[in-house]
């Protein structure tokens, strides 16, 4: 029997609150689905919030982790506060999570381009092969 992959897709843009908001992300994670074990890394920045909030779940067969940022992180700019608030910080953090629940993956998928999953990929996951949508 041949191994399955494990795929994490990293992406600002995943259905949530809004159900047609990366929709082909979705789509796309769905039909890799069938062949590899994947798993989606979504953040994003929400003005609706004052505290970061992180969810995680199983949708239609696929591992979802959420991280919600609040827009304006910090009222002061001390180092602390950024260092507290920092977007990099915590997807590092949240895949530290992943990796601890169902190990390291095979190859990264980064969708939808943003400097912070450029950056997450390359500090995070750089020994893992990425593919860039």
């Amino acid at each position: 029997m041949t191994k399955r992959l494990k795929v994490l897709f990293l992406t600002i843009w995943y259905p949530d609150s809004n159900p047609v908001s990366g929709i082909f992300v979705k789509r796309h994670a769905e039909a890799v689905s069938k062949t590899c074990d994947i798993t989606v890394l979504y953040a994003v920045r929400d003005p609706t919030i004052q505290k970061i909030k992180k969810t995680s779940q199983i949708e239609d067969g696929i591992r979802v982790y959420r991280l919600y940022l609040p827009l304006d992180l910090s009222s002061n700019f001390s180092v602390i506060n950024n260092l507290r608030n920092n977007v990099y910080i915590h997807m590092f953090m949240v895949y530290r999570k992943i990796v601890t629940e169902i190990g390291s993956h095979d190859i990264v998928q980064v969708n939808v381009m943003s400097n912070h999953l450029i950056n997450m990929g390359l500090f995070a996951i750089s020994h893992i092969p990425q593919f860039v949508m």
